[in-house]
């Protein structure tokens, strides 16, 4: 089953996003035509003639290209990042000794004593 699905997931993808698409789209061209007054060539979808509007409306059928395309370009960068994603991590060892966060370390009391010159000038160490 799964097999099937990976063969034919292009078709799938168009088939339910026609079906789920192509009617908003003709539903958005029916506001505009009310709130415009003009003709879009809308078209009163239903069940029988659900796979025939794409051939009768040029603006439909370009339309949900343009959204498909939209769309496969969208999970397309999304496969990409994820996949970029794991190459930037592997062979990263995050641990303190290879400087991956910083070498910064809590200094002792000789260290201080050299950096800070204490003794020599005045001023406050807080420890």
């Amino acid at each position: 089953m799964k097999e099937m699905l990976k063969k034919y997931k292009w078709f799938l993808f168009f088939l339910f996003s026609y079906i789920i698409i192509v009617p908003i789209i003709n539903g958005y061209l029916k506001v505009l035509e009310k709130c415009f007054n003009t003709s879009l060539n809308s078209i009163d979808i239903n069940l029988l003639n659900l796979f025939s509007v794409i051939f009768r409306n040029g603006i439909i059928f370009t339309t949900w290209m343009v959204i498909n395309l939209i769309i496969m370009l969208v999970i397309k960068n999304i496969k990409i990042t994820r996949k970029n994603a794991k190459i930037e991590v592997e062979g990263i060892n995050l641990k303190k000794k290879d400087g991956t966060f910083g070498t910064a370390d809590w200094g002792n009391k000789e260290e201080i004593e050299e950096y800070l010159s204490i003794g020599k000038r005045d001023g406050i160490i807080l420890r």
